[in-house]
């Protein structure tokens, strides 16, 4: 009798052993596992891009924002330490030691300020300058407004507006000039009828 109740005891002591352990990796697991920034972040394949006070002072909310996976991720400012790396061309987020998070994610940034689209050549969006264009005394004699340019338009949605040229009448010739702040770019000259 005294060797099963040794077993029971045995039995039930090493059942008390395995439980003990199995609550603490699982308390281990719930509290003190770290997760991967990597798993909160976007990937690192995703170009960001960073204002002007934003490359200046980096560790703000306006950049987690831009790199969190989801809006409502539980990483905080609190939790990270965002900087520039390699010549300000990268952006570099890596978990404080002191966080329930681990690891770093470093994403390549895009110039704030592209460079401006090209212009384009009004004579791909007026009519071509062997066309002659009839105009009124009134159009001859205040030759910008919108009656004018409407006569050359290649369509009559063309995008060029009365604003991004400047329309001048001399020697029997109509001149449509582009401005230089504008989209557009070059001239077209046209004989008048």
């Amino acid at each position: 009798m005294e060797e099963q109740q040794k077993k029971k005891i045995l039995v039930s002591s090493a059942v008390a052993v395995v439980l003990a352990v199995v609550i603490a990796v699982l308390v281990w697991l719930m509290f003190f596992k770290k997760i991967q920034l990597s798993n909160v972040l976007k990937t690192n394949t995703e170009k960001i891009t960073l204002t002007q006070g934003e490359i200046t002072t980096p560790q703000q909310d306006s950049v987690l924002n831009k790199v969190k996976k989801n809006a409502d991720s539980q990483v905080k400012l609190a939790d990270i330490t965002i900087t520039l790396t390699d010549e300000s061309k990268k952006l570099k987020v890596a978990a404080k030691d002191s966080s329930k998070f681990q690891g770093h994610v470093e994403y390549n940034l895009v110039q704030a300020s592209q460079a401006a689209p090209a212009k384009v050549e009004l004579n791909t969006v007026l009519k071509p300058a062997s066309e002659k264009i009839t105009l009124t005394q009134g159009e001859i004699t205040t030759p910008q407004q919108d009656s004018v340019l409407n006569k050359v338009k290649k369509n009559a949605d063309s995008q060029v507006k009365l604003a991004d040229v400047t329309l001048t009448v001399a020697d029997n010739k109509l001149k449509v000039t582009a401005n230089g702040s504008s989209q557009f770019k070059g001239f077209v000259e046209y004989n008048l009828s």
